[in-house]
């Protein structure tokens, strides 16, 4: 049910932008994930493992100095991904800030886009409640 109110919310804003910006990108970055041993008490460790993603995104901007932002794509080592969310600034702004979720796997994100091509983006994981856990990338938008 929240799915399908947030489809209702979500469409109005896709369908009523200023301008858009259709694009492919190319990420790169590191899953980061703070370990502790069971049955070892006090020992933990940081598991950092690579991953990269191919995707196809759409920017729809808006008068107000806002964007809404959606993409998917092949990645690695997940084989799909996707994210969508809300940013301020315009397209042509030298520096535009967003925030949103990505679904799999299940992270909320903040990321700095400079110029419209290249991005930085950490993304903590939603389920779980261990500080350092997510993913950081840097990608190129063309």
């Amino acid at each position: 049910m929240k799915k399908i109110i947030l489809i209702f919310i979500l469409i109005p804003i896709i369908g009523f932008s200023q301008n858009s910006n259709k694009y492919k990108e190319f990420n790169a970055g590191v899953y980061v994930n703070n370990l502790e041993l069971e049955g070892w008490s006090g020992i933990d460790f940081d598991f950092i493992f690579p991953g990269a993603s191919f995707l196809w995104g759409k920017t729809n901007y808006y008068s107000n100095n806002l964007f809404f932002d959606y993409q998917i794509g092949v990645a690695f080592p997940s084989l799909i991904t996707g994210k969508a969310g809300l940013g301020i600034g315009s397209q042509d702004s030298p520096v535009t800030f967003s925030t949103g979720i990505r679904p799999w796997p299940l992270t909320y994100y903040v990321q700095l886009d400079f110029n419209n091509r290249f991005i930085i983006s950490i993304e903590p994981f939603i389920s779980s409640g261990i500080d350092g856990t997510g993913i950081a990338t840097i990608g190129f938008r063309f």
